[in-house]
């Protein structure tokens, strides 16, 4: 028997990072902050647009943030890469968080 963390995806059902899983890395840790209607410069992540290989998720950085981090998308997923928009009334900061899975 092995003991250690297993994190799920944003679908609550992908393992994104456990002990059992040896090629889960973390592809893209970055800062964000948009206004509303305010849509990011492109974030570079390979393979982005393919959900068997990467899993996108976004946390806030403050607890100001989780006001309006519902109203953040990640969209135009490509295989370079993904934006995030901010489809709020809020300015919103956080760290867009990209795993590998394999």
């Amino acid at each position: 028997m092995s003991y250690g963390i297993k994190v799920f995806g944003p679908d609550n059902q992908t393992v994104v990072f456990s002990d059992g899983i040896r090629t889960s890395n973390v592809q893209v840790y970055e800062g964000f902050s948009l206004s509303p209607n305010e849509v990011s410069d492109i974030i570079s992540c390979p393979n982005a647009n393919d959900s068997t290989k990467v899993a996108v998720t976004i946390t806030p950085t403050s607890n100001i943030g989780l006001i309006g981090l519902r109203d953040i998308v990640v969209t135009n997923k490509t295989s370079t890469g993904f934006q995030l928009s901010n489809g709020g009334n809020n300015f919103v900061s956080g760290i867009a968080i990209a795993f590998r899975l394999s």
